[in-house]
């Protein structure tokens, strides 16, 4: 299943500016790159700050974006993290044709927290299409473990 989710991932960005081919870019709704997933580290989100907040894994056919405390964030599909209500939130560059702006350079990666158990996938809702009101870092950030919450309220 993994390998499908990857594989599925690769085409989506074939002819996307992704900067290495194992990170692709993930986009908020202004065109701003604010994270990214890295295709040779199981998939993992990772903020633009370096902080791993989430990771996909395919479930039924599906692309599921669950964060390392255990919440469930969304679904990957074509190109685009939907949220549970089924609006778009974040986005690589190929399903924003024109629309990313240029990308700043990264931070270094923090460590990996554990995955936390996660409950069942909730049921798909039906996708409009747009982006929503949650911005795609505030999703990501749910998925956050509570050490790496900590850290950044300390900051």
């Amino acid at each position: 299943m993994r390998r499908l989710l990857l594989v599925g991932l690769s085409f989506l960005c074939m002819g996307a500016n992704v900067g290495r081919a194992e990170e692709v870019a993930l986009y908020n709704n202004s065109g701003t790159p604010v994270a990214y997933i890295s295709t040779d580290d199981a998939s993992t989100i990772y903020l633009w700050s370096g902080i791993p907040v989430a990771y996909l894994e395919e479930s039924a056919g599906e692309a599921n974006v669950w964060g390392f405390n255990g919440k469930h964030l969304g679904w990957f599909e074509n190109g685009v993290i939907w949220d549970d209500r089924g609006n778009g939130a974040c986005a690589i560059e190929a399903a924003l044709p024109n629309f990313g702006k240029p990308q700043p350079v990264k931070s270094l990666r923090r460590l990996k927290p554990p995955k936390r158990q996660h409950k069942l996938t909730p049921l798909k809702p039906i996708i409009s299409r747009r982006f929503g009101k949650i911005r795609c870092a505030i999703l990501l950030k749910f998925g956050a473990s509570q050490t790496d919450s900590r850290h950044r309220h300390m900051q």
